[in-house]
């Protein structure tokens, strides 16, 4: 594979995601995808060079069969996934992605309280992927029947904040931490709440976290997103790297919710490793 080969094809990586070297229903492919299709099938399999030059951008090649999850599609799905071996490279760091769900409004806002506000909606849409349907992190193939109505996730995000305020912090008023996680997220206006729930969806469109469904335009003017086949994998293969910032952040207290979000997030209890499932 020649460096101008790998150059197409590491841009279709990063900016789709995912390239698919069949057609596929209700998915469109442009010209540069199928261009870098091309040259990942003409390399059968021999992707020594691109591996390499992954594996320096802190990224692994990851190759999916689509009739093993269901789809009818002739060819390879190809994935570059985060390396847990290797540290990721300033463009893949979490304090990028965070600032990416900052919208200009909030340019100057603490990133310790953006962490915190990036961990607590990051949970609610796993509600909404995985906890709602009995979903196991490890099923893949179920990602092309998620659904999360935007304004659905909206309203749940209200609804637990509303359940924190209501609940106070029991038992937890003299634990600094949890006294600041609460106060972040509830020291909002409820106007402001649905601002920043609408900009954490709209980015995860934009991150490709969540793509548009046969039903994305509804009647009542709704947008219905499902899971991404790249978030699907990223999350099997890489959840404790999701769930390590919300540790730290304050949300998940040695493998459980602490006191402070017990009220908001209570299907999460007792459910937060991989090893069980549940997300």
């Amino acid at each position: 594979m020649t460096p101008a080969e790998m150059g197409i094809v590491y841009n279709q990586l990063v900016n789709q995601r995912a390239i698919y070297s069949g057609k596929i229903s209700n998915r469109r492919r442009s010209k540069e995808e199928i261009e870098a299709a091309e040259i990942l099938d003409k390399a059968r399999g021999d992707h020594a060079d691109l591996d390499d030059f992954l594996e320096t951008q802190g990224l692994i090649l990851h190759q999916v069969d689509p009739f093993a999850i269901g789809l009818g599609m002739e060819g390879r799905i190809y994935i570059a996934l985060r390396n847990p071996s290797v540290p990721a490279p300033s463009h893949l760091a979490p304090n990028d992605v965070i600032q990416e769900l900052i919208d200009e409004r909030r340019r100057s806002e603490n990133k310790d309280s953006a962490a915190i506000w990036a961990s607590f909606m990051l949970l609610t849409l796993f509600y909404f992927l995985y906890t709602l349907e009995g979903r196991s992190i490890e099923s893949v193939s179920e990602f092309k029947d998620s659904a999360v109505d935007q304004e659905e996730f909206i309203e749940e995000v209200r609804k637990r904040i509303e359940r924190m305020r209501n609940e106070g912090l029991p038992g937890a008023e003299n634990d600094e931490r949890a006294t600041f996680v609460y106060s972040t997220l509830t020291d909002i206006r409820d106007t402001n709440l649905d601002a920043r729930a609408r900009s954490f969806f709209n980015a995860m469109v934009k991150l490709k976290v969540l793509e548009p469904t046969d039903y994305s335009v509804k009647a009542s003017g709704g947008a219905v997103y499902r899971q991404s086949l790249w978030s699907a994998i990223d999350t099997a293969e890489n959840f404790s790297r999701h769930i390590g910032p919300v540790q730290a952040n304050g949300l998940i207290s040695g493998g459980k919710l602490n006191d402070v979000l017990t009220t908001a997030l209570p299907e999460q209890d007792g459910a937060a490793s991989s090893e069980e499932g549940n997300a």
